[in-house]
């Protein structure tokens, strides 16, 4: 049995395993050493708040090189239930082997997903919720100068005023102007590229308009924010 367990592997999963084990020795009193868990089917630490950067693939850490040397124990496995009467977790290793996790305390850190919309078109959107998604969004951009030419190519949507609707929009004035520039792309190398994004209406720096929430239209290229379902 551990004395506290944390479910997620995020930031808030790995400062609240090392605030617990910090603050568990400083109240030690005994010779036997207090027990702190980490549960998580991932084993690297992904710098998600920098996700919208060109190349997401580098931006992890891996955790047991923060954890081990405070002393928490990673558990790779995925929650998929918590009896808090028996005060166990069960966990679902990447193999399938399901076993129960014994805890006194436990730390519910598993963070928040992106809720993709459905409508039509859905297929083709784009976000940078996840390294994977992240790392998909780049393959696209990249791959924008081979692709066929037509309208909205060097055009992205951004649904999502917050900080990573923000970062992703001006990210994106950048990463499409180049490439769109290199080729072309029936513009001048100085319009080439273009991010917009829904929220209020008028136009930011480095190119990258913002319409009135009701006039937006999904479409290829289209990426909501982190929290799709609040997109605020």
């Amino acid at each position: 049995m551990f004395d506290v367990l944390v479910l997620g592997g995020g930031f808030a999963g790995l400062r609240a395993a090392a605030a617990a084990t910090r603050l568990l020795r400083a109240t030690e009193t005994g010779p036997v050493g207090h027990s702190v868990a980490l549960l998580t089917p991932h084993p690297d630490l992904v710098l998600r708040p920098r996700l919208y950067e060109p190349d997401p693939a580098r931006l992890r850490v891996p955790l047991d090189r923060v954890l081990d040397p405070v002393g928490v124990r990673r558990i790779a496995a995925t929650a998929t239930g918590v009896d808090t009467v028996r005060r166990e977790v069960t966990a679902t290793a990447p193999d399938g082997t399901r076993s129960a996790v014994a805890y006194r305390r436990l730390v519910p850190a598993t963070g928040s997903a992106v809720a993709r919309p459905e409508l039509p078109g859905a297929a083709l959107l784009h976000d940078i919720d996840t390294l994977p998604a992240a790392v998909r969004l780049a393959d696209h951009l990249r791959a924008l100068p081979e692709a066929p030419d037509g309208p909205g190519r060097w055009t992205a949507v951004v649904v999502g005023a917050g900080f990573t609707g923000l970062e992703i929009a001006t990210e994106l004035v950048g990463r499409l102007r180049a490439p769109a520039a290199v080729r072309g792309g029936g513009r001048g190398a100085g319009g080439a590229g273009r991010a917009r994004g829904g929220g209020r209406r008028g136009t930011g720096h480095g190119g990258a308009a913002c319409d009135h929430p009701s006039a937006g239209r999904a479409g290829r290229g289209t990426a909501p924010g982190r929290h799709g379902h609040r997109p605020g």
